[in-house]
């Protein structure tokens, strides 16, 4: 017996979702944009802010808050520091560094160090 998955949004909807998404330009500069578009998002799609965020994230659009670090900084991601890494280590092949997401931030930042370079 097979069970059929139920679509809580159609294929043209969030095709739309997506461009308007993509439009509003949003980015850690503009946190006003963000909330913006996932509200005209849940209005014409009629669903809620959460669940848009939750679909928009299953899509891969979604971008993140940007959070601050507890002393007030902009917080480094591990994944921009292995992209750091893999760009100065100036190989072809990013993938290669793949495997360094699931390090410990400390040693990211300790590879960067014996690299010369400063976290970003």
């Amino acid at each position: 017996m097979t069970v059929e998955k139920k679509v809580n949004y159609k294929p043209e909807v969030v095709v739309k979702m997506l461009a308007v998404y993509a439009a509003a330009g949003i980015g850690p500069e503009n946190e006003g944009a963000r909330q913006e578009a996932m509200e005209n998002i849940a209005e014409f799609a009629g669903k809620t802010v959460a669940s848009v965020r939750a679909k928009l994230s299953s899509e891969g659009a979604y971008i993140p808050k940007v959070k601050a670090e507890k002393t007030g900084e902009k917080r480094i991601l591990k994944s921009d520091l292995v992209d750091q890494i893999a760009d100065n280590a100036k190989l072809e092949n990013d993938e290669f560094f793949e495997s360094l997401a699931g390090a410990n931030k400390a040693v990211l930042e300790y590879i960067l160090k014996l690299q010369n370079v400063e976290p970003e």
